[in-house]
């Protein structure tokens, strides 16, 4: 069993970054880990930094010993048996083959919310998690080369699509006796439509098309419109996603390619994300994205402690942070400038320090609880 990295559980939790990235790149050859890698990154900036509803594009291919294979890249696709017990491996393969089978026709997988660990361990970083508070459906077919296949997040305002998609396989999933079962059911068990793409946005593109499918991180609601057309721009390769950041080839070789330089550089992401987008805070998505807010200083050195002023990562990030903020990061010795009271949402003066957090609003009710 692969080493767990002392917080792998709070970075999943808080960041949705899982540092066992890096066994998985380090058996990849040297081409495979840079196209894995970019995408992965394109891939986080599309999900979770903007929470979209569609994901970025993944094609597949099973083998002749029924191994899941990434097309283009010949990589094996690597399943975290801690999460879910492991079935998802099932359910997705159980999807390939019906795509396979069925050229043209789609496939759908579902990943409901709820628990995300059938244990109670507390070293399973996914029991950390507690719950995926959003679904995913995934959407496949198989185009006699490869099947391409595309995720789409479920707010519980799209349960009523997803069940309308699945038909009796919704229904099945239902009536299982406890969460886990139930759970079980979807991620392990595909269902096959008998229509192509085209056919399924045409059909679903005629009623019901103000229906919420997703709420994500910045609140905006995804109707069923918008989701379709997306899906269709992810399917021909047009969702035009903002790219993720750059890394060198040295970086991935195996003396480099540690957990450690796996969360430096997805916080490298966040942080270049905010600045480039002149965010002062951030909520991430994705299913198991924070529930909190945090600023940039947060992402570089306070969460966790992982990082500190002295590390190089640290100063290279400050280098870019707007001024204002540096001024506010700087500005207390011994103490930690907070952007927005979660409060009462003053931007002034705020602090947190060893004894707790103090607003720069002096009528704020977080100052009493001092």
């Amino acid at each position: 069993m692969l080493a767990t990295h002392k917080l792998e559980g709070d970075f999943l939790k808080k960041y949705s970054v899982n540092p066992r990235e890096s066994s998985y790149l380090k058996k990849l050859s040297k081409k495979e880990r840079e196209l894995t890698f970019k995408k992965n990154l394109d891939s986080y900036v599309n999900h979770v930094l903007e929470d979209n509803v569609v994901s970025t594009p993944y094609s597949y291919q099973l083998d002749q010993n029924s191994r899941i294979i990434v097309y283009p890249t010949g990589a094996e696709v690597s399943f975290d048996e801690r999460e879910r017990g492991g079935l998802y491996k099932k359910g997705l393969t159980d999807s390939l083959i019906n795509s396979i089978n069925h050229p043209g026709r789609l496939s759908f997988l579902y990943s409901p919310p709820g628990v995300t660990s059938f244990d109670n361990n507390p070293d399973n970083p996914y029991t950390k998690i507690g719950k995926y508070k959003d679904g995913q459906l995934y959407v496949m077919y198989f185009d006699g080369v490869k099947i391409n296949a595309v995720a789409v997040s479920i707010s519980e305002s799209g349960e009523t699509f997803v069940k309308e998609v699945l038909g009796s396989l919704y229904e099945e999933a239902l009536v299982k006796p406890t969460e886990i079962e139930t759970i079980s059911h979807f991620i392990s068990h595909s269902f096959l439509s008998g229509i192509t793409i085209d056919q399924f946005l045409d059909f679903h593109g005629h009623h019901g098309l103000d229906r919420v499918i997703y709420r994500n991180n910045k609140d905006y609601e995804f109707s069923l419109w918008e989701t379709l057309d997306l899906l269709r721009k992810s399917f021909t390769g047009n969702l035009g996603v903002l790219r993720g950041t750059s890394f060198g080839a040295s970086s991935l070789e195996d003396k480099n390619l540690d957990e450690d330089f796996i969360i430096e550089t997805y916080k490298k992401l966040i942080v270049e994300y905010m600045i480039n987008n002149g965010l002062k805070s951030l909520k991430l998505g994705g299913s198991c994205g924070a529930e909190e807010k945090f600023s940039i200083e947060q992402v570089i050195n306070r969460f966790d402690n992982f990082f500190n002023n002295f590390s190089s990562l640290d100063r290279m990030l400050k280098q870019k942070m707007p001024k204002e903020l540096e001024e506010k990061e700087n500005k207390k010795e011994g103490e930690e400038a907070c952007v927005t009271c979660p409060y009462c949402g003053n931007k002034e003066e705020n602090r947190k320090t060893a004894v707790g957090y103090i607003c720069g609003n002096n009528g704020c009710a977080s100052n009493k609880k001092n």
